[in-house]
């Protein structure tokens, strides 16, 4: 499962392509599979999304990280994404498949174990959980305790989810989290690569400290 899960932020729209490009340069030199880009446009009509993505598709290609498109499997298709992210309250890991082809990798926005567990019987790859810290208009946080739990009781990839920086990136790993879905740490950072090897180094830390 991927270490960094890069989410967009449609905001600005202009912003998407270069905002992915500039935080995947250099990314050749890590491992292949540790880094995966969601594009999430929820905001934008389905042709400015598509346009888009078919940008984004021959970025990360180029650099063999998967790219996701959140809750329009129609437009995954359209651009040949490798997977599709859905709300926990959205269509069913089992429909986009139908639409998308069995070969698909989905992944589900959760809240607490329920959401989880409703996932991994669904059938989706992996979850993100959240949000793990505080975060303006996002909700309560869920709590150490909640969130330890949710991925001890689960065999989903569990990616833990909001308000999470360098320096708190061993806690959630501690939480059970096999990785982490971020926005504005990387794509909100004056160096979004800068960003993103920090994050890398701040697992590898944190992984050779466990062993």
């Amino acid at each position: 499962m991927f270490d960094l899960y890069l989410i967009t932020d449609d905001r600005d729209p202009d912003a998407i392509v270069p905002g992915v490009t500039a935080a995947l340069e250099g990314v050749d030199a890590f491992r292949p599979g540790r880094i995966a880009v969601q594009l999430r446009a929820k905001s934008l009509p389905a042709r400015d999304v598509v346009a888009i993505g078919r940008k984004l598709r021959s970025v990360t290609e180029r650099v063999s990280v998967p790219l996701f498109v959140n809750g329009r499997p129609d437009i995954g298709v359209a651009i040949g994404a490798d997977g599709i992210h859905i709300s926990e309250s959205g269509l069913s890991p089992k429909a986009v498949r139908e639409i998308a082809g069995q070969r698909v990798l989905i992944g589900v926005s959760c809240h607490d174990a329920s959401g989880v567990e409703r996932a991994g019987k669904r059938g989706a790859d992996f979850v993100v959980l959240g949000p793990v810290f505080s975060v303006d208009g996002k909700g309560r946080p869920t709590s150490p305790q909640a969130f330890a739990a949710i991925t001890a009781s689960t065999a989903l990839p569990v990616l833990g989810l909001g308000g999470i920086q360098p320096g708190t990136v061993a806690t959630v790993l501690a939480l059970g989290a096999r990785g982490i879905a971020l926005q504005r740490a990387v794509f909100g950072a004056p160096n979004p690569a800068d960003a993103v090897r920090v994050l890398l180094r701040s697992f590898d830390s944190q992984r050779e400290h466990v062993r």
